[in-house]
């Protein structure tokens, strides 16, 4: 059998062979024949999600089907004979399905229709595409602000918020979110976040900063391209001062001690006589940061209260922009604050955007075995010093240990303070106070330079025969407690760790008048 097989296959080759050696004409080849394409759902659908998974299929009669091509096609008015999409190949089964997520705008259900054909390895199309029309839904997504600001909540000309989102049939990874401030829908800012900073420049009302309640709108739009309800929240922004100058006000006072706090009359009243004579009417703001607790129920009628106010550090330097120069007293509080502690890197980037600063209080840059809210990194960076001067004092209760914790007491004998810089001496009025467990909140301050040092804490005698000294006595040298750096673009910070109105009225007014002058605040 095999041998007759052999025979027969030579004889065909043969006459092969021999018949196209006696042929004149060439022979006709076989021509190419199209594949046929297949969607796995035919006939009459469902509505279903407008994300849509589809699988299709193809086959080729003499050869592969190496490739797909498909489109949607939506109904009018939309055009009937769109481009068709990528071409994927079909090698070991890639390109034969596709998740698609649909556009719908704001339409509750659409049905374009979804075209296919097969590409055979000859390059030869189906001529006749797989068809199927879809019912495709899309639910409108919504927004839910969270920890919404209200009619009795102030703040300047920024604001952060936050929300959820409502999405029955899934946002999907489209989702993103149009911001927009008083219906000016046509000038929206968008992101793709949960929450958002509003810029300052979004406030502005005829190039300006007026004071009064405005309303927010955030609206979700899902992959979809479906929009939902516009969410909507409604505050009082209060401009940074009635008389701007460049849409800024020349200063703003922010009061870091709280009714009730250490000596807080005692600062108040010292503030809020000192300043009035100093500034004219109306350049100026006051923020109590007591308020941003939520101490205060009616902020807007009860001015200049600020409620609420620093939600996020873009928050903390667009409200800092919004003026010349800043003076912040903590007075004695024996707290870390929050606002330096979280913020502080805002606040070193307006410092070197021009910012000018001034700031008094206990426990303003963390040390050794105390606390603070200035990182050491921002003492190096902002404050001229390499580090700060310790001592060994009481810490952890009656436990003496090396630390940078210093304290200073009203005597007798009376801590004695200079500075040469603005040629002016002083002397405490009032002790300052400890943290439980921890040394004091003086700090001393290791400059590079003693033209840094604003305010020198003079040398303190062992015996008390003297009145002055630290806390434990500086016995034989003096110790820098306060510093005035520059910082970049002609900004400036001035920090004094003790406060300032701890001493006497006078000279402390006087000092005060001087680094106000030399910020350009005034004349």
């Amino acid at each position: 059998m095999r041998a007759r097989g052999i025979l027969a296959t030579t004889i065909v080759v043969a006459m092969a062979v021999n018949g196209l050696a006696g042929c004149t004409k060439k022979l006709r080849p076989i021509e190419n024949r199209p594949p046929e394409t297949y969607v796995f759902v035919q006939g009459p659908v469902d509505t279903v999600n407008h994300r849509v998974h589809l699988y299709w299929y193809g086959t080729d009669p003499d050869g592969n089907v190496v490739a797909y091509t498909f489109r949607w096609v939506y109904p009018p008015p939309a055009p009937q004979d769109p481009a068709w999409d990528t071409v994927f190949s079909a090698k070991l089964g890639v390109g034969t399905d596709s998740m698609f997520t649909m556009f719908t705008g704001d339409s509750a259900v659409v049905s374009p229709r979804f075209e296919v054909y097969a590409i055979d390895n000859e390059g030869k199309p189906d001529p006749t595409p797989a068809v199927q029309t879809f019912w495709l839904s899309n639910r409108a997504p919504e927004v839910v602000i969270t920890e919404p600001l209200g009619l009795t909540d102030t703040t300047y000309a920024s604001v952060t918020v936050a929300w959820e989102t409502i999405d029955p049939d899934g946002g999907g990874p489209g989702l993103h979110y149009r911001i927009w401030m008083d219906g000016n829908q046509a000038s929206y800012d968008s992101t793709s976040e949960r929450t958002f900073t509003v810029p300052s420049a979004r406030f502005l009302q005829n190039s300006t900063y007026k004071s009064g309640r405005r309303t927010l709108y955030i609206q979700a739009v899902d992959d979809g391209g479906r929009s939902g309800p516009p969410s909507t929240m409604t505050w009082y922004v209060k401009a940074p001062a009635a008389v701007l100058e460049n849409n800024q006000g020349r200063l703003l006072v922010i009061d870091e001690v709280p009714t009730g706090g250490q000596n807080n009359a005692l600062l108040d009243g010292f503030y809020g006589q000192t300043i009035p004579q100093l500034l004219p009417a109306g350049t100026y703001s006051v923020l109590h940061a007591e308020c941003n607790y939520g101490g205060c129920s009616a902020c807007y009628a009860c001015d200049p209260r600020i409620c609420r106010i620093f939600r996020s550090a873009r928050d903390f330097a667009q409200t800092l922009r919004q003026f010349k120069a800043v003076l912040w007293y903590r007075g004695g509080e024996a707290t870390v604050s929050p606002w330096l502690r979280d913020f502080q890197d805002s606040l070193g980037v307006w410092l070197d955007g021009g910012g000018k600063l001034y700031l008094d209080g206990l426990y303003l840059v963390e040390g050794l075995n105390t606390a603070g809210a200035l990182r050491e990194e921002f003492l190096r960076d902002r404050l001229g010093s390499t580090g700060l001067f310790n001592c060994y004092a009481n810490v952890r209760g009656a436990v003496k240990d090396s630390t940078a914790g210093w304290g200073f007491h009203s005597g007798p004998p009376a801590t004695a303070f200079r500075s040469s810089v603005y040629r002016d001496s002083l002397y405490a009025l009032a002790d300052s106070w400890s943290m439980s467990g921890l040394s004091g909140g003086v700090r001393g301050f290791v400059v590079t330079d003693t033209n840094f040092v604003v305010l020198w804490a003079l040398e303190g005698q062992q015996d008390q025969t003297i009145n002055r000294g630290l806390d434990p006595p500086n016995v034989g040298f003096q110790v820098p407690v306060g510093v005035t750096v520059p910082q970049g673009m002609n900004g400036r910070i001035v920090l004094m760790s003790i406060p300032l109105r701890y001493c006497q009225p006078a000279p402390a007014t006087r000092i005060l008048q001087r680094i106000l002058t030399e910020f350009g605040v005034i004349p």
